[in-house]
């Protein structure tokens, strides 16, 4: 395989991780913005939960259990929307954040292979920098 088609290969390599990583990133923020929706639709939820409230109007036994399903379902569903949700926000964040650095890396291994290409611009003379830069880069992919 010739320098010229070793750099081009190594570009599209490169460009193509990119983009892999661009549509992973695309695909997560979805993903949160659709866990936002929900939470926010769920704490909703939870703030009519307690609707009517049922004071001095509704006395006895059935009363006291429905009020007090009631507060154990207000109690699991506040745990969920004001906890767990946000943690699997959280979680998504960091994979974006994660991927939004190897892609930071990709674009500076992407320098190299230019750097690279100019090298072997330059002719006969740079042939052992461009193997080396070659070499360089296929360590870092």
């Amino acid at each position: 395989m010739s320098l010229s088609s070793m750099l081009a290969s190594l570009k599209g390599d490169v460009n193509g991780k990119i983009d892999d990583i661009e549509r992973k990133i695309q695909r997560l923020k979805s993903a949160k913005q659709k866990v936002e929706n929900e939470q926010d639709t769920m704490l909703e939820e939870i703030r009519q939960l307690k609707k009517p409230d049922l004071n001095n109007n509704w006395v006895g036994q059935r009363a006291d259990e429905f009020d007090g399903k009631r507060d154990d379902v207000y109690l699991a569903m506040s745990y969920i929307g004001n906890l767990e949700y946000p943690q699997y926000q959280s979680s998504i964040q960091s994979k974006i954040n994660l991927l939004q650095m190897e892609k930071t890396s990709l674009h500076g291994i992407g320098g190299l292979v230019g750097e690279a290409s100019k090298l072997f611009e330059l002719g006969e003379d740079m042939y052992d920098d461009v193997t080396n830069k070659i070499s360089e880069i296929k360590r870092m992919l």
